[in-house]
């Protein structure tokens, strides 16, 4: 999971994605003023991925939150047909961040199964669940980040439901933690976890002009179009962001 946010954090361009947490309902969300559901939706090429990853780096920057963890979703990703998986990774990126955690946790495993090593194909939702609620009592500022929740399958080929059984986990821990989740806009994400905030993920026209500048140093093509006519450059870019539509 970590390389998948780094690969994504490598494409973010200087500058861009700052909207998005300058916005008053992100900083509700992030105090824990307003509900503890954010849902981020765009349409597919808003760069819901990229502001994911800014967003987990805004998030865990210097003296900020120390306890965030994240899921990229990835429909091609065969461990994510799994909700126990889903839930099982979350939790361990918690217990990597903080040796208390990762007491917890072995203190809840010994307690429960009685045993004296470490195999997490015995345990089940409902335990991991519990554990993360015991979590929320000791630990503040909890953070989990979930980008393109749409791409996790409703059902396995088998008939077992994914999506709607990781989400009735996440909605267990709604008391203790914060949730982000970006998906397209045709997920209503109300209907799986309840109540929540809304923002649409629609870029500015200074984001996607820096897009579009930053592939002029790296696009052949482009400079063998435009070459060095300044003037032509800014206003095919300013073409360009008019008529994206937020993409």
């Amino acid at each position: 999971m970590a390389n998948r946010h780094y690969d994504s954090l490598s494409d973010h361009q200087e500058g861009t994605c700052q909207w998005f947490v300058d916005d008053n309902r992100f900083k509700s969300w992030e105090r824990g003023d307003s509900e503890h559901v954010l849902w981020a939706s765009g349409v597919p090429g808003a760069g819901k991925t990229i502001l994911t990853s800014f967003v987990i780096e805004h998030l865990k920057g210097p003296l900020k939150h120390p306890h965030v963890s994240y899921i990229y979703c990835d429909y091609k990703d065969e461990e994510q047909h799994s909700a126990l998986e889903l839930i099982a990774s979350i939790t361990r990126q918690f217990a990597e961040i903080d040796e208390g955690i990762y007491e917890i946790l072995k203190s809840n495993w010994a307690h429960s199964a009685d045993q004296k090593y470490w195999d997490w194909h015995t345990i089940n939702i409902s335990w991991i669940v519990s554990v993360l609620q015991r979590i929320g009592q000791y630990k503040q500022d909890l953070f989990i980040i979930v980008d393109g929740l749409d791409e996790i399958p409703e059902y396995t080929e088998r008939g077992e439901e994914v999506r709607t059984q990781f989400t009735n986990s996440l909605k267990e821990l709604l008391d203790t933690y914060r949730i982000l989740v970006t998906s397209r806009s045709h997920l209503n994400l109300e209907t799986l976890l309840g109540r929540c905030g809304k923002l649409e993920i629609s870029p500015p026209k200074s984001d996607i002009k820096a897009f579009v500048h930053s592939k002029f140093s790296t696009s052949t093509r482009l400079n063998h179009l435009l070459g060095e006519n300044q003037d032509l450059k800014e206003e095919f870019s300013d073409s360009l962001a008019d008529r994206s539509c937020g993409m």
